[in-house]
């Protein structure tokens, strides 16, 4: 844009006629026009709006006070446009402060007024909304009936109060809350705290236990619905993207408080009948806000008691809300575990059988098979209690151990720390606090601490079971805590502190049981150690799909499109042809299973493209080479009627 010239513009003819009246603003755009790094949500820009020469948008800035100094060279920039060539006699606008920069501008040029209601105005910023296609017809909350301004600040920054004090680090969505509290509208009288996977924060209200239960056995369509027929209540926390121009622009125009840099809170009712949206009215904002505040004032250590009581302000003024955990004063029953549902619990039962009974038969000095046979028998098969002494705390803290991964919500991190009482090295106990941890960083640190607990309960051993962990029992919580350590750093880009622990650990137990050999290619594909990913695979076999499509990555990116790469490329097809289709987008993978994955299967399809999917997607012309290569998936046959 040309540097403001007011001699140029001095000497342009003044208009005549409608358009001696020029309207002249600082309006948000939909989105940016040239397209700078980073651009903010709503930038901005100088408009001036005439009845008869158009309008004029200036340059696109990302504040206000950028675009309002670039005012005047936007007006002189269209004045002196071929086919205007003139300059007002007067400008309109609706705000002081920009009419305040104009006067001082213009040293008195031109006739300069405010006013509040410019319809020329109004039209050109509606059309602007209409401008970005993926803007939500989601209605302000304004348009509410009795919802104020006031309500809407009182409820922003309950809000950020709770944002900022991370109750999901403490609840997760199995820890049903109860409320009591006067006057709760519609019955809103449960509630969880939404956020602990890292993805969606917030809170959701239920009616009914009914309703919660459909939603956490991942139902929810329409014919759920009509069992349970209540909209479901929610407050969550979108980035400006998911919310509409009017929402933002509120929030800005009111100065109201963000719960963090674009992070607004939206209150809304979701209703499968419609599959519409809408906005609460100002007694069930007025819960969604107390709620709120009552949990951002909550510790950790009211949480472990199961029930209590906070004041907070509501529209009626100060109000007791009594929350309670229900799971938490009366525990659900021991049952087995399902080995579909939870793994983990069931890995455990059977390492506690195990090392039950190699305590046994070390206690027992046995050495006859017969002797040793014959009394394994009659402590699993009968259930007699044995006549040698065991340990009885580490027995304890194998039995809490299995227990915490059997319970859900809060009740877990209770029994986990129970177990640390008894065993303050327990690794697996320690494991399971990190895969609680609200963020990755402090999963990290109590991930490196698992780590080093686990290194101490080993003690003495280590030296003579190096090369052979695993196959023993009291190394196993080590290992685990170290494998989850070095995803955990994957997951914040530190790919070399996780190649360096994924090697280590194949040191340590060259048989691979816990299969890192297939999270190494990954990690030096992210370094760029194309080479070692070769020599990687040919040291421990390109059998399977993880290996062999990151053979044919590496070697893609070192020779391109050579005979080489399709010879790997084509002995991957061969021992998985899903990956191409999954990766290319031609087929949608399966759910995950969470009992692993088989060889040559959807189901190792999905594990490797979870791995190196990013590798593929970050090597230019990776994918276009896999689809080009890949011939086409055989068509389904058909039985005739």
């Amino acid at each position: 844009m040309p540097t403001p010239n007011l001699d140029s513009f001095r000497k342009l003819p003044e208009k005549s006629g409608e358009d001696d009246f020029w309207i002249v603003s600082v309006i948000r755009m939909p989105g940016w026009i040239d397209n700078p790094p980073t651009p903010p949500f709503r930038p901005y820009a100088a408009l001036v709006v005439t009845a008869e020469l158009g309008i004029h948008i200036g340059k696109v800035t990302g504040t206000r006070a950028e675009a309002t100094a670039l005012l005047l060279p936007t007006i002189i920039e269209f004045a002196t446009k071929p086919g205007v060539r003139c300059r007002p006699a007067r400008i309109a606008t609706d705000k002081a402060d920009t009419e305040e920069h104009l006067r001082t501008a213009f040293e008195g040029l031109v006739e300069l007024k405010t006013v509040a209601d410019l319809p020329p105005l109004e039209a050109v910023k509606q059309e602007m909304l209409k401008i970005n296609p993926d803007s939500q017809p989601i209605p302000s909350p304004l348009l509410v009936p009795g919802v104020t301004v006031q309500d809407l600040r009182a409820f922003a920054q309950s809000a950020a109060d709770f944002y900022r004090a991370a109750p999901w680090h403490h609840l997760n969505d199995h820890d049903l809350i109860r409320i009591n509290a006067p006057h709760l509208p519609d019955e809103q009288k449960y509630v969880v705290v939404m956020g602990s996977g890292g993805e969606t924060f917030g809170l959701a209200f239920y009616r009914t236990r009914e309703r919660y239960n459909i939603t956490m056995n991942g139902a929810g369509d329409k014919t759920d619905f009509l069992r349970a027929p209540e909209p479901v209540f929610s407050v969550t926390f979108n980035k400006s993207f998911a919310i509409s121009f009017a929402e933002h622009d509120l929030w800005e125009d009111q100065a109201l408080p963000l719960a963090a840099p674009d992070r607004y809170p939206f209150a809304g009712l979701y209703d499968l009948s419609d599959e519409k949206v809408r906005r609460p009215g100002p007694a069930l904002l007025d819960h969604a806000q107390a709620t709120l505040a009552a949990l951002a004032a909550t510790t950790e250590e009211e949480i472990d008691t199961g029930r209590w009581t906070k004041t907070v302000l509501t529209l009626d003024g100060p109000a007791k809300y009594t929350l309670a955990i229900p799971s938490l004063l009366k525990p659900e029953k021991k049952s087995r575990p399902n080995p579909m549902e939870n793994p983990m619990a069931t890995r455990l039962a059977l390492e506690n059988k195990m090392g039950e009974i190699m305590k046994l038969i070390t206690a027992s000095g046995l050495t006859d098979p017969k002797e040793i046979n014959r009394m394994i028998s009659q402590h699993v098969e009968k259930g007699e209690k044995s006549p040698y002494q065991t340990d009885y705390v580490s027995d304890m803290a194998a039995d809490l151990l299995q227990q915490a991964h059997e319970a859900r919500g809060r009740r877990q991190i209770q029994l986990a720390r129970e177990v640390l009482k008894i065993d303050a090295d327990n690794a697996d106990a320690m494991s399971l606090l990190a895969q609680r941890a609200g963020d990755t960083g402090r999963r990290i640190e109590i991930l490196e601490q698992a780590v080093e607990a686990g290194r101490r309960a080993i003690g003495k051993q280590w030296d003579s079971l190096v090369g052979h962990f695993w196959g023993f029992h009291e190394t196993r919580p080590y290992m685990r805590a170290r494998c989850a350590l070095a995803l955990a750093l994957r997951a914040v880009g530190r790919e070399q502190e996780t190649l360096d622990h994924l090697m280590e650990m194949l040191k340590l137990n060259p048989n691979d049981n816990q299969g890192n050999r297939d999270l190494v290619p990954a990690s030096l594909l992210a370094l760029g150690r194309n080479q070692e990913v070769l020599d990687f695979t040919q040291k421990y076999g390109r059998d399977n799909a993880i290996p062999a499509y990151a053979s044919a990555l590496a070697s893609f990116r070192l020779h391109g499109n050579s005979p080489e790469s399709r010879n790997y490329l084509e002995h991957a097809i061969a021992s998985n042809a899903y990956v191409p289709q999954y990766l290319t987008g031609k087929a949608t993978p399966p759910p995950q299973d969470p009992l692993g994955w088989s060889p040559g299967q959807p189901s190792e399809a999905l594990f490797c493209l979870l791995e190196l999917a990013p590798q593929w997607e970050a090597t230019p012309g990776a994918l276009k080479w896999i689809a080009s290569t890949t011939p086409p998936p055989k068509p389904r046959k058909t039985r005739k009627r």
